[in-house]
């Protein structure tokens, strides 16, 4: 026979699985507690969180902290006295909330082999789990609403009444991952704390951020562009934040897009003792083909791009770093064009001219240099 402190206890965790089934379906379906959580702290500067303090933290705002307080209304409304379940609810919210925890973990601590494999496999553990939540919430729904049925499982045989024990422990388990998370966010070692004060030095070098366009050409039919040994960075910018980056290099797309007669480009000698750099000029006929390029002994373009990085080494420790592009004339030695950007890495904010959202090197020299696209 059980007891009846038994009873109370298994009672007490019957009614915990069924406010923890409820809010999974309430984050998979609004996302409730993301929401609010976001909304206290911007997204940008909790993604600089580690990714298992990022799992954590949506976790306890879906799910923990909303469960508590929900189970401890329950408790204070004596809810086993008017909410009726038996087995048909119990099993499948047992089974399915199994699961979701263990799924949620594996996200917030993805580092074995098994973490990572069930990573991949996450609509076998979601979908089956969602299946089994609504499955329990509607029979839970039809024994209370409908009133077909009578409480055949666990029943206590008299009230539950809310004790301070009750809210000792559910006040713990909500202050514990609140007062986590502010620690977390509020210590001197947190990222957020320290983008927090980076931020007024950003909007700062932010100021010198932009395009100018000096003066106005038509006459651009080639173009050269020393040491490129990487992209330019470009990208679709939302909200003053990067949304996504593109590989942009700026010689291909400006001889691939539009109607110039070739691109030179000076390619740094991998050997030392050379001590200068191999010039190649690529025609507009190879539509940017580098592998058909062809060495000539001096640069001869009616323009060139320089890029050159202007923040300092303390700057782009912070994570801060900044670019202008400049456009010269050769033959006037006049500075045509230039275009100045910021970005801060950690926090993947953006600053510059992006028309349209996207900000793009190639974009500006077309634009500078009036160029028309190349007709096909």
């Amino acid at each position: 026979m059980i007891s009846s402190t038994n009873l109370r206890y298994a009672t007490r965790i019957q009614l915990i699985n069924i406010v923890f089934s409820l809010f999974i379906l309430i984050e998979i379906f609004f996302s409730a507690g993301r929401l609010i959580l976001f909304a206290i702290i911007d997204l940008p500067l909790y993604q600089l969180l580690p990714p298992y303090q990022q799992h954590l933290g949506i976790a306890f705002a879906n799910y923990w902290v909303p469960t508590a307080l929900t189970y401890l209304l329950l408790l204070f409304t004596h809810a086993n006295s008017w909410l009726k379940t038996d087995l048909a609810v119990t099993r499948p919210l047992n089974i399915a909330n199994s699961m979701m925890i263990i799924f949620i973990l594996l996200r917030a601590f993805p580092t074995s082999f098994l973490g990572e494999f069930l990573q991949s496999t996450a609509a076998l553990i979601i979908y089956p789990a969602i299946i089994l939540i609504i499955y329990g919430l509607a029979r839970l729904f039809i024994l209370n609403i409908l009133r077909k049925a009578a409480l055949t499982d666990v029943k206590s045989t008299e009230h539950i009444r809310l004790s301070i024990r009750d809210v000792s422990i559910t006040s713990i388990a909500v202050a514990v991952p609140i007062l986590g998370g502010v620690y977390v966010v509020h210590s001197d070692a947190s990222p957020i704390h320290a983008a927090k004060e980076i931020n007024p030095l950003f909007e700062q070098v932010c100021t010198n951020a932009g395009e100018k366009i000096l003066i106005h050409r038509e006459d651009a039919r080639s173009i050269f562009f020393p040491k490129i040994s990487q992209p330019f960075f470009s990208g679709r910018i939302t909200n003053g934040f990067i949304y996504s980056s593109i590989v942009d290099w700026p010689n291909i797309t400006v001889l691939a897009k539009y109607d110039v007669d070739y691109v030179e480009i000076e390619h740094i000698d991998s050997n030392p003792s050379a001590g200068q750099g191999i010039y190649y000029r690529a025609y507009g006929k190879l539509i940017g083909e580098l592998n058909n390029k062809f060495p000539v002994k001096n640069y001869e373009s009616d323009y060139v791009v320089y890029s050159e990085v202007i923040t300092n080494e303390s700057d782009r420790a912070l994570g801060i770093i900044g670019q202008t592009m400049k456009i010269v004339d050769l033959k006037t030695d006049e500075v045509v064009a230039t275009n100045t950007y910021f970005v801060h890495t950690k926090q993947r904010r953006f600053c510059g001219y992006a028309p349209g959202d996207i900000f793009s090197q190639s974009d500006f020299i077309a634009r500078s240099l009036n160029l028309k696209p190349r007709s096909r």
